[in-house]
C-alpha cells in the first residue's frame, strides 16, 4: 500500500512539472505573438 501510494505521488509529481512546463512554454509563446503583433506599442 505506502509503496503504490509513494509510486503514484512520484508519478503525480512528474505530471505536475509537465503540466507547469508546458503552461510556461504555452505563456511565452502567447507573449511572444503579442509582442510581435504589438510592435513597439506597448512599452512598459
Amino acid at each position: 500500500m505506502e509503496k503504490e501510494e509513494m509510486a503514484s505521488n512520484k508519478i503525480q509529481m512528474q505530471v505536475q512539472k509537465i503540466k507547469e512546463k508546458a503552461r510556461v512554454k504555452e505563456e511565452n509563446r502567447v507573449k511572444s505573438m503579442m509582442m510581435f503583433q504589438s510592435g513597439s506599442v506597448i512599452m512598459t
